[in-house]
């Protein structure tokens, strides 16, 4: 295998709010290398495989090896570190995958709190951390602001697959496009005086004992928006002036209140962040639901502008 050493000099920064790329063509600032991963096996250059021969954009990506197939028994880490703050905030890339099924593949985590807690990413999720409990949020350590849920494009790792007991990226993307992946934020309020939060993104190749002569893992032009002005929702105005009746079990009206945001859509989840109904085209003043298809439970009203900021929240009782 060719060996890359990477010097890794880490040095404070802040986007302050801003944009940044990283297409790997200079030494990379927002993504390294896990020097404490079983394998050396992650690295930046030219790909030369038979079919990971090119990069998005440039001549240069990451890769698990430039040159040679993964090796069996391998564990190979690196890193993602964005900051995020405001609406309309997301992270996205390109990956190319090409791996034996049940044998190797790779996972994606995401952490809030600089690597406290981790959530495994895969396609096609929602995630509402006001119903999930499992991850503590507000570690006083890190967190400065309060996150209202995100999405993954359905190009993310497949849920149905797993590796290491994580959804993960397995088979062959030979013969296809890049894979275009996108983590969309819904809001991200940050407190005053605080700077934007730091999250991580935590990318891993896994292989088992099983040789194969396979491309691996390839990943491209890493990119993060962001957006200012928004705000904790209790601190703007909610657009949700009214639903009922609460509790019911056939039909609720609801009342929007504000004229101001453009609104988008409105969604129904359930207490483990999953969407069950969604409305578009919202009139910005009444809207009125057929719930009587939903299991009783305790369920949440979201109220979401153009750009996937949270505008309004409430709870919803179906008996």
């Amino acid at each position: 295998m060719k060996q890359l050493i990477l010097l890794i000099i880490f040095l404070p920064f802040s986007t302050n709010g801003q944009t940044w790329t990283e297409d790997f063509e200079t030494p990379p600032i927002h993504v390294w290398v896990d020097s404490n991963s079983t394998d050396s096996l992650w690295q930046i250059g030219k790909p030369n495989k038979p079919y990971f021969n090119s990069a998005v954009s440039g001549t240069k990506v990451i890769i698990t090896d430039t040159i040679n197939p993964y090796p069996p028994n391998s564990m190979a880490v690196f890193y993602a570190e964005f900051e995020l703050g405001g609406y309309n905030t997301y992270i996205e890339w390109h990956s190319k995958i090409d791996t034996e099924i049940g044998h190797a593949g790779g996972t994606i985590e995401l952490s809030f709190n600089r690597g406290a807690h981790w959530i495994p990413i895969y396609g096609g999720q929602w995630f509402d951390p006001f119903s999930d409990t499992t991850y503590n949020w507000y570690d006083s350590a890190f967190i400065y602001s309060q996150p209202y849920g995100f999405d993954v494009s359905n190009n993310g790792p497949n849920i149905n697959d797993s590796i290491n007991g994580m959804p993960s990226y397995q088979g062959s993307s030979q013969n296809s496009f890049w894979e275009f992946v996108h983590i969309q934020f819904h809001c991200m309020a940050v407190k005053s005086g605080k700077s934007n939060q730091n999250f991580l993104l935590r990318f891993t190749f896994y292989s088992d004992s099983i040789i194969s002569n396979r491309d691996g893992w390839m990943l491209d032009d890493f990119y993060v928006f962001n957006y200012g002005g928004c705000s904790g929702i209790n601190e703007i105005t909610n657009v949700i002036s009214n639903i009922y009746p609460n509790p019911s079990n056939e039909f609720i009206s609801i009342e929007l209140n504000n004229h101001t945001y453009s609104m988008n859509y409105l969604s129904i989840s359930d207490v483990n962040g999953r969407e069950i109904k969604r409305l578009s085209n919202l009139n910005n003043e009444y809207e009125q639901i057929n719930i009587s298809k939903i299991p009783p439970g305790l369920y949440f009203i979201n109220v979401f502008n153009d750009h996937g900021a949270l505008l309004g929240k409430e709870k919803l009782i179906i008996q």
